[in-house]
């Protein structure tokens, strides 16, 4: 496995931390796109997208 490289004075954590804060806002940004999708059919029912 390659070894990253990181320039000088810069923070490996910083890359990390940047890494999973992007993977926890793209799940809940598709749980929310989920949510709305199956929420779609009570929303027909109720006639409430007028």
């Amino acid at each position: 496995m390659k070894e990253i490289k990181f320039p000088k004075g810069e923070d490996p954590w910083n890359f990390t931390l940047w890494s999973f804060g992007l993977m926890a806002f793209l799940v809940d940004l598709g749980e929310e796109i989920s949510a709305d999708a199956m929420d779609s059919e009570g929303d027909k029912l109720q006639n409430s997208n007028q």
